[in-house]
């Protein structure tokens, strides 16, 4: 995946930690798109509005999946008409929005991947010692070494004088190694080879001459030279059905000619794959299979020099490849291979050679575990691969563009409304707010009259006259006045089959509700005003005996002329 599509976070980021976050991320670009889409077009119509009569239907704010299959589904056909055509955009806006939104977890789920990012850091580990001879039966430290190395890339053409920790996925760079020595290798691969034994059992060369052209005697004497085997058998036919087995020479060509410390050193590996071949059947014998051909044989082979490159004598936490038995590796290597070997010989009988590159590798590591198995700890400054968490570019991008849409809608909206605050707030948006414009033209109430409520303690029907003072009323005052009674609008309206009225409050003295207008019902033809209660109001007694604060109307005459009274009771 190229990595030009993806954007490196923190390292302290977690995956899912911004798996979630861009989970919500999600889900609020897609309410605020719906909002601001909404807002921006009921604005283009409001502004239409001030020029010329509009059709109501232009007006229509879609903000939910539902409302936009509710008016798909009222207009049908219809909508796909130019008149409907800001209808339709919008509904399929808020619908793919919508969808967008439930699938937000997925969403983030693609939008972000793992990767890895090398830093330079202090990591622990082992340092090389020179004393230890070999080292077997370590298959689980041999395997985390081996996924180890593997892991971080090392070379094959030079030993370890530090093994970093093998749980630290550490990378390797050469200009933090200065190995003290190479490694060279020629490989064999996998070639066949005819092989009989022979019954002869003074030496593995000697039973199966064939070998010789493996590991050449004129090279390595026989006490350099290590064998060892292991494999599947089948008793009944008296056969090793499949055996490997292994050759390791080694013998030191160049010494410091002052100090004598060995200064190059030949070793070779083999690995002998062969096919049915007799069983020793003689416990006391010295030979290690039964005298007679084999059926197939194959090997692949390493021929390697180690050379060091510093002859410091005085050198101690170096590697240590000229150790006495060096070509106890061949051990080594049928303990770590044998259970992979005799698997496939049961279960499908088709061997996989071991390449020569893994047995270099092998190689490598079985030096560097043995020379660390005392586990001197030292800590030094290498390449580590740590995790990382990345974006798509792609989904930052989109994200990005959805935001600046937002922002651009909601700006020119803003914008609008401050310059033609009054007709926006006299224009119906949401449900509520045509809820309340049905309340009020229904409800027969003049929402901008004052009432002046008299004294019940004076007994005549002059209206108080209101100060300056008081008719001056900050524009939150009149906000809040105006929030106050849509709210009161909104909480006492009612709905029947006759139309919205009031909800039914505590009566006065009149059987009429506080504050609110007295019902009636406009016929067909045309609306009537409602009555005014005068012929049923009684006369005040000296002493008030309303319980209940009602509205009394009445008309005076006085020298400022005649007027109606409004009076709180």
């Amino acid at each position: 995946m190229p990595t030009t599509a993806w954007i490196n976070l923190s390292r302290e980021w977690r995956l899912q930690d911004v798996q979630a976050a861009l989970n919500v991320i999600v889900a609020g670009l897609c309410a605020l798109a719906i909002f601001s889409c909404s807002c921006f077009c009921w604005r283009s119509s409001v502004v239409g509005a001030s020029k010329q009569s509009i059709p109501i239907s232009t007006l229509l704010s879609i903000n939910t999946f539902g409302e936009a299959i509710d008016v798909m589904w009222l207009l049908k056909r219809r909508i796909l008409q130019r008149q409907h055509l800001k209808i339709l955009l919008q509904a399929c806006l808020v619908m793919l929005l919508s969808v967008t939104a439930l699938f937000s977890g997925p969403i983030a789920r693609y939008s972000t991947n793992t990767s890895h990012q090398v830093v330079v850091q202090p990591v622990s580990g082992f340092v090389a010692e020179r004393g230890t001879r070999a080292l077997l039966h370590a298959t689980v430290v041999w395997n985390q070494t081996l996924t180890s190395l593997e892991q971080a890339e090392f070379p094959l053409d030079q030993l370890l004088d530090y093994l970093p920790d093998s749980h630290v996925h550490w990378v390797y760079d050469a200009n933090q190694w200065n190995s003290t020595w190479s490694l060279r290798c020629n490989n064999t691969e996998k070639t066949p080879i005819k092989l009989e034994d022979s019954g002869n059992c003074d030496a593995i060369l000697d039973e199966l001459p064939g070998l010789r052209d493996v590991i050449s005697p004129l090279k390595y004497s026989p006490e350099n030279i290590s064998a060892w085997w292991g494999g599947e058998q089948n008793y009944d036919q008296n056969l090793n059905t499949d055996t490997l087995l292994t050759l390791g020479a080694a013998k030191v060509t160049r010494s410091d000619g002052t100090s004598g410390v060995p200064q190059e050193l030949d070793i070779d590996l083999a690995a002998i794959y062969m096919h049915n071949l007799g069983i020793q059947e003689d416990f006391d014998s010295f030979c290690q299979f039964g005298k007679g051909p084999v059926e197939s044989a194959s090997y692949t082979k390493i021929a390697c020099t180690a050379t060091r490159h510093d002859p410091d004598p005085e050198l101690t936490d170096i590697a240590f490849p000229d150790s006495p038995d060096p070509q106890v590796v061949a051990r080594a290597v049928v303990q770590f291979y044998q259970a992979r070997f005799c698997s496939e010989s049961i279960r499908t009988g088709n061997i996989t050679a071991i390449p020569p590159r893994d047995l270099t590798r092998f190689l490598q590591m079985w030096i560097a575990t043995k020379d660390t198995r005392y586990e001197t700890v030292a800590s030094r400054d290498i390449s580590v691969r740590v995790p990382v968490v990345q974006v798509s570019v792609a989904f930052l991008a989109v994200a990005i563009f959805v935001f600046l849409l937002i922002t651009a809608a909601l700006v020119i909206y803003t914008v609008t409304y401050l310059r033609k605050r009054k007709m926006f707030e006299e224009t119906p948006y949401s449900k509520l707010d045509w809820m309340l414009k049905v309340i009020q033209a229904t409800s027969g109430r003049d929402r901008d009259a004052s009432l002046v409520c008299a004294s019940d303690t004076q007994d005549s029907l002059k209206p108080l006259k209101r100060s300056r003072t008081s008719r001056i009323m900050s524009v939150a005052s009149s906000m809040q006045e105006k929030l106050q009674r849509r709210r009161s609008d909104f909480e006492t309206a009612r709905y029947s089959s006759a139309g919205p009225v009031l909800e039914e409050l505590p009566t006065d003295a009149f059987a009429r509700a506080p504050h609110a207008p007295a019902m009636y019902h406009p016929t067909p033809a045309e609306w009537q005003l409602p009555p005014l209660g005068f012929e049923s109001a009684p006369k005040k007694p000296a002493s008030s005996i309303y319980t209940s604060i009602s509205e009394v109307q009445s008309w005076r005459t006085d020298d400022e002329g005649e007027g109606l009274v409004y009076k709180c009771n």
